[in-house]
């Protein structure tokens, strides 16, 4: 397990003196690099006095710094800002990283960060163990939730062109269930392991195209994020780990490389 260390940064010069909302300091050092050829200013709102901020196609946002010994680094602001208000330097070199407790790389606020080990870091992130308020967030249907529960609702499904439809003769619950009706009759259609490695990715053939379970479920009962997105698990070891209430959703780009 990785040795986390907290390193108090003395060559920071904190510019506010008096206890207010947002702090400010002025960075003109960093470990592992050295000093700067040029400070730069920093808020504990996330935000950094430099106009060449860029981010990546994760939405982790970087900026450009020279060293005095000529080595030119791109830098996380998270790790700036992490190092500024935090006193949290993290490394490659000892296994650790800056997380963003809500799972938002752009949200760079000094206490949306903490410092954990690498592995620990993914875990967080895939897990939403530090989501909660996220999460809730994207749960605005609460009534249509529980009312699925004893009266299933129409089912919707997204379309590739960014709307949706409704599919007649088939309803939802927010428990993970999905319903056909036959006859007069409601009948649960049954879900697959759509990987036997996974046993939680399950899938469900819906007038003959197949959808993700628990995206569906998602989609149908919680506020998913424009564009494309993955639905994730809680807790993928509880009995149901499809049920609404065991799901959030995050912009695919946050994923990508």
């Amino acid at each position: 397990m990785a040795n986390i260390q907290r390193n108090t940064p003395a060559t920071i010069v904190y510019t506010t003196t008096i206890p207010v909302r947002t702090r400010t300091a002025v960075i003109s050092e960093l470990p592992q690099y050295g000093k700067l050829k040029q400070s730069i200013t920093v808020h504990s709102d996330g935000t950094v006095d430099d106009k060449n901020v860029t981010s990546d196609t994760r939405g982790y946002q970087y900026v450009s710094l020279t060293f005095e010994n000529g080595v030119y680094k791109h830098i996380g602001i998270h790790r700036l800002i992490a190092y500024a208000f935090n006193q949290q330097w993290s490394s490659r070199e000892d296994g650790t990283n800056i997380h963003h407790i809500d799972s938002n790389p752009a949200n760079n606020s000094a206490d949306n960060l903490m410092l954990t080990s690498a592995s620990d870091n993914v875990r967080r992130y895939f897990d939403g163990r530090d989501n909660e308020e996220f999460i809730n967030g994207q749960r605005r249907f609460q009534t249509k939730m529980a009312e699925s529960l004893t009266n299933p609702t129409m089912l919707v499904v997204p379309d590739d062109n960014g709307s949706w439809h409704i599919v007649e003769d088939y309803r939802i619950s927010a428990d993970g269930r999905v319903w056909k009706m036959k006859k007069g009759e409601l009948r649960e259609v049954k879900s697959s392991v759509a990987n036997k490695k996974y046993p939680t990715n399950r899938n469900v053939k819906i007038a003959g195209t197949t959808y993700s379970l628990a995206g569906l479920v998602a989609f149908n009962f919680m506020s998913v994020p424009d564009g494309r997105y993955k639905t994730l698990m809680i807790d993928s070891t509880i009995a149901n780990p499809w049920d609404a209430t065991n799901l959030y959703t995050v912009p695919v780009k946050q994923f990508d490389k």
